[in-house]
């Protein structure tokens, strides 16, 4: 099931990547306001 944290985490993705063409962890993080680390760990859980 999807929560509405990684919900967020999609939209920016989605955005990211229709106006640059990719999405960088680094990006996703400036965008939402959290950690470099914090995306990756979310980006990797099942």
């Amino acid at each position: 099931m999807t929560t509405p944290s990684m919900e967020d985490y999609i939209e920016q993705i989605y955005m990211l990547i229709e106006d640059k063409g990719y999405a960088r962890v680094s990006d996703i993080a400036e965008a939402l306001a959290v950690h470099p680390s914090s995306v990756t760990k979310k980006m990797f859980r099942s």
